[in-house]
């Protein structure tokens, strides 16, 4: 499953894994997944072409968790734990058999980063906040 891969990747170049930890109704104005977003592209100015290209081939997805990331994108966004606005970047950045062209690399790490919040069913009580680093 992409999650432990992108995961790995993702803190291999030390990035922040807990985007969403702030709740949404604190945050209405914003969308955290384009401000994490810009953040990891300071952090990419430093890898040089063939390092990029490398982190693109790995962070590719296949149709299987594509669907599922938009399913739970859906879910999250119906349980207020994603704004609209960051619901519709992960929709504008998927299709069903995978990413959109010209997604930015920034925008794929960050979404990586919370597949595994996104493909976890959301059975318990609504906490209106995702955090990997909570349960």
């Amino acid at each position: 499953m992409c999650t432990d891969r992108g995961g790995w990747r993702v803190r291999l170049l030390g990035v922040v894994t807990n985007v969403l930890s702030v709740s949404p109704k604190e945050t209405r104005s914003s969308n955290r997944l384009l401000e994490h977003a810009a953040w990891i592209n300071t952090k990419l100015d430093e890898l040089d072409t063939d390092a990029r290209a490398r982190l693109e081939q790995m962070l590719e997805i296949d149709p299987a968790e594509a669907t599922a990331c938009l399913e739970g994108q859906a879910r999250a966004a119906a349980r207020e734990i994603l704004t609209s606005a960051e619901a519709l970047t992960i929709y504008q950045a998927l299709t069903p058999d995978g990413w959109e062209p010209g997604t930015r690399l920034e925008v794929k790490m960050t979404i990586v980063s919370l597949m595994d919040k996104l493909l976890t069913p959301l059975s318990r009580p609504s906490t209106r906040c995702l955090s990997p680093s909570a349960g």
